[in-house]
């Protein structure tokens, strides 16, 4: 049998005030921390809604940029982010920026360096066109380039070459100007060396002297007839560059009568306007055919006289121009006397 003595019913007092003093103390805590966590939760909701609005006034204010970069769904994409912010593991608007316009940037930077590259490029463009124009302002002419097949020294002699020697009319263009030039130096005519005295120059090509000259026909000698440019096969950059630059010129043309031959002369007569076939019909072809080496190669048209083109088929003969050339001396010597 238990008794309670006071002693006792005065310790249980003692122990019910503590806890309901704990309790409360307890409750009082737990009201803090929820007063505290709804502050919290009232403190990042301010700081989101700051953000939407600093968010939302960024995205007014850039929208030609996010168009720029084709990237009009970054508000939305950061506005997602702010969502989540303040949560654990939340990105943050930076992380989320730097994802969203990598591949922009990339290619900006990409872009960057290759309009600088180009921009010094042009500089060194520019310079050297400066150059190129003060040096023409100062009349100042360049040599063409030395040619090996003349090796002979030019210090000390008498004259010069013919590109020291001559100028254009004035009226001549600089196209035309540098197509001429072109064919002259295609031709070893450009560094040709010019003696005052013809005998010497004479002398010099009678001895060992590895070098160009040119020296004056007698009077009687000298040409009469209209220009003569010989292609040496397929017409080269500089014969074309000097044909072109012939405004107005009546150009004949004429090659073997072989199946290239007459494809090229098909090509020139397409080329060049006004351009007609020397020596280059059938007429002129049948007569020599009969002992020309056989035809090899792809037929082609000859469009100016097709008979010539069945004449060739049929008879199998190539005749090269070198079996026509008493009638190609004559018509430059009819020529050149009208």
């Amino acid at each position: 049998m238990i008794r309670s003595t006071p002693a006792c019913r005065i310790a249980a007092g003692v122990c019910q005030q503590a806890r309901t003093a704990d309790a409360a103390d307890a409750t009082a805590a737990a009201d803090d921390a929820e007063q505290a966590e709804r502050r919290a939760e009232d403190a990042v909701a301010q700081a989101r809604a700051r953000l939407r609005a600093q968010l939302e006034q960024w995205t007014q204010g850039n929208a030609g940029l996010l168009a720029d970069i084709a990237r009009p769904d970054l508000a939305v994409v950061l506005a997602a982010v702010v969502d989540t912010t303040g949560e654990p593991g939340a990105r943050t608007l930076r992380e989320a920026y730097a994802e969203a316009t990598a591949i922009t940037v990339t290619q900006r930077r990409d872009r960057l360096a290759a309009l600088a590259a180009q921009r010094a490029a042009l500089a060194d463009r520019r310079a050297e066109v400066a150059a190129e124009r003060d040096r023409i302002a100062a009349e100042h002419d360049d040599a063409p380039p030395a040619l090996a097949t003349r090796p002979a020294p030019r210090a000390g002699r008498p004259g010069a070459p013919l590109w020291r020697l001559v100028r254009f009319a004035d009226g001549v263009t600089g196209p035309d100007a540098a197509a001429v030039e072109a064919a002259l130096h295609a031709a070893g005519l450009l560094d040709a060396w010019l003696h005052p005295d013809p005998g010497t120059a004479t002398a010099a090509l009678a001895g060992d002297d590895l070098d160009g000259y040119l020296l004056p026909l007698p009077p009687h000698r000298r040409p009469t007839a209209p220009p003569l440019i010989c292609t040496e096969g397929v017409p080269s950059v500089a014969v074309h560059t000097l044909l072109g630059a012939a405004h107005g010129a009546a150009i004949r043309w004429r090659n073997d009568f072989d199946w290239t031959g007459v494809r090229l002369t098909a090509a020139a007569l397409q080329r060049y306007r006004g351009a007609v076939p020397w020596r280059m019909t059938a007429a002129d072809y049948l007569p020599r055919a009969g002992t020309g080496t056989a035809l090899i190669g792809t037929p082609t048209r000859t469009p100016w006289d097709e008979s010539l083109g069945e004449s060739m088929r049929r008879t199998g003969r190539a005749v090269m121009e070198e079996r026509l050339l008493d009638l190609l001396i004559a018509d430059l010597r009819v020529t050149g006397a009208g």
